[in-house]
């Protein structure tokens, strides 16, 4: 029997709703079907499976302007969407996937729009010299998968205020990302629209693998399968509590000194603490380790544990300390 061809295109730009369905089409793969899905997400920074968010981007800042975050289930580095990307992947059962294959696809479709595209060593796409497309795989015992990004016309400017790190020091064994020059396909095909990249890589695919049935993405979204993966994808165990352990340090100048804070944080829950500096008696380093011990990692609940902790004393170091982080200063600094 020949291998069917399935092409989904996405009717939501609901990052952690595709990225379920799309593992979802990778979990009920049928070993006698190739699929082709296609999606566009609304802005979202989105890390590899073993990658430290505080590591690759500024979680506060794209938490405050509404940028969302999310984790997918294949390695690989940090990458940003917006609804200038085009996403795409590649599901294949194990004996039919072909990375060579799946990439000249791609670039067949890209030479018909009129980009000259090459592939490189590591394993990206690249358009005189800069990157306009990253890749990653993601494989289960009899299907395999191969997702990357195609940049139409992305926010430049938002992606590196985002993805340039912060001035937090993050020591980890997480995966880090390769920082990149990227560039727009807008950039050299002025008219190119993310509908005429869509419709360019469902010819290849066409040609590639023949006539394809076109699947709504509504269709596998019903079972209580997708359902428990949509909430795997937008849950924070997933998102912040799947990070490998890591150390996290934070300085202040407060008022009386330089403060210094270092966490210890494993499944994105604070394991120890130490306090240092000017400003800490014995009493305020105790107070602030027993605050902050077991809560999860972030800087609202450290401001809320401070509060807490200082609700009858009313000291000024523990006000500073919890401006400064609902301030979310540290995180800031502009680029």
């Amino acid at each position: 029997m020949g291998i069917e061809a399935e092409v989904i295109i996405s009717t939501t730009t609901d990052s952690w709703k595709n990225l379920a369905t799309e593992e979802l089409l990778l979990n009920t793969l049928d070993p006698n079907t190739c699929r082709l899905f296609l999606y566009v997400n609304s802005d979202v920074v989105v890390i590899g499976k073993n990658q430290n968010p505080w590591k690759e981007c500024r979680v506060n800042r794209l938490e405050h302007e509404g940028c969302r975050l999310a984790r997918r289930s294949s390695g690989g580095g940090t990458v940003f969407h917006d609804t200038g990307n085009l996403n795409y992947s590649f599901i294949m059962p194990v004996g039919a996937f072909d990375i060579d294959r799946q990439f000249g696809i791609v670039l067949k479709a890209m030479s018909a729009l009129g980009v000259n595209a090459v592939c490189s060593e590591r394993r990206d796409i690249r358009v005189m010299g800069d990157k306009c497309s990253g890749n990653a795989m993601c494989y289960r015992k009899s299907a395999a998968m191969h997702h990357g990004t195609i940049m139409v016309d992305v926010k430049i400017p938002k992606l590196y205020r985002y993805l340039t790190p912060s001035d937090i020091v993050v020591k980890t064994h997480a995966v880090q990302s390769i920082p990149s020059l990227v560039t727009n396909l807008k950039k050299i095909v002025p008219d190119i629209t993310i509908e005429k990249v869509m419709d360019a890589i469902c010819g290849s695919f066409r040609e590639e693998y023949g006539t394809y049935t076109l699947r709504n993405d509504a269709d596998y979204q019903q079972s209580s399968e997708w359902a428990e993966l949509y909430e795997k994808h937008r849950s924070w165990e997933w998102r912040f509590g799947r990070t490998p352990r890591y150390e996290i340090t934070m300085q202040k100048d407060f008022s009386k000194g330089y403060g210094w804070f270092i966490f210890n944080v494993n499944e994105g829950k604070i394991v120890d603490v130490s306090v240092s500096g000017e400003p800490f008696d014995e009493e305020a380093v105790q107070k602030l380790k027993l605050c902050w011990t077991g809560k999860i990692f972030h800087v609202d609940c450290l401001a809320d544990s401070v509060s807490q902790a200082d609700a009858n004393s009313g000291d000024d170091l523990f006000l500073e300390i919890e401006k400064w982080l609902r301030d979310k200063s540290f995180n800031y600094k502009e680029v």
